[in-house]
């Protein structure tokens, strides 16, 4: 009996695309295609080019302040492997929440990412255990935040708006935005909703 191989699109930057093309002769098998631009992987979806696919958090036209809805929005619904920097525990659960159909850090070794990819192409979940068993995680620093800092949590907890916070600590919105990112730097969060996660799981509210 013929079995169809599995199509995987790999999409990550240009810079670093032929590494991960490379992978995908050495193990065989898996027919391989890479792209370096969200537009491309829209298009393929599109066509019906893929089975599962691989796409870099940083990939070119992402979103990059909401990489998990934006690499869901151009995968037309085909299962996505998500590769992320920091990959932390708080990002893995909302990615996974958020239909993601799993998770891992660029340092995994590519064999082991092709075999993530044709786990999940057979329907499987996958995130690295570290990330979901607290007794197995490297103990995560608590950064040192400032006055303002802290204040704009409190406000992000609460699920107020930039204007609102702005307008309830005395400031300017721009001036709001930039603590915010401040904020989003030092808990390694890439926007708002998972720097409320992060300092959740840190205790810091």
């Amino acid at each position: 009996m013929t079995t169809t191989p599995t199509r995987m699109l790999i999409a990550r930057a240009a810079s670093s695309a032929a590494g991960t093309s490379k992978g995908a002769v050495v193990l065989g098998g898996p027919e391989v295609a890479c792209v370096a631009k969200g537009s491309e992987v829209k298009d393929l979806a599109v066509a019906g080019g893929f089975d599962v696919a691989l796409v870099y958090s940083d990939l070119p036209g992402l979103d990059p302040e909401h990489p998990v809805e934006a690499a869901l929005a151009v995968s037309g619904g085909r299962p996505v492997v998500l590769v992320h920097v920091p990959m932390t525990r708080a990002f893995a659960v909302f990615a996974l929440s958020a239909g993601i159909a799993a998770v891992m850090s660029p340092d995994m070794p590519e064999e082991a990412m092709f075999h993530v990819l044709q786990l999940v192409a057979a329907g499987q979940r996958f995130a690295p255990a570290e990330l979901l068993l607290p007794d197995m995680a490297v103990p995560q620093a608590v950064p040192v935040l400032s006055l303002r800092e802290t204040q704009v949590l409190e406000g992000l907890m609460a699920g107020s708006t930039n204007k609102t916070i702005a307008r309830a600590m005395g400031l300017s919105e721009p001036t709001v935005k930039l603590h915010l990112k401040t904020l989003c730097d030092k808990l390694g969060a890439a926007n708002r909703t998972q720097a409320a996660l992060l300092a959740r799981d840190l205790g810091l509210t």
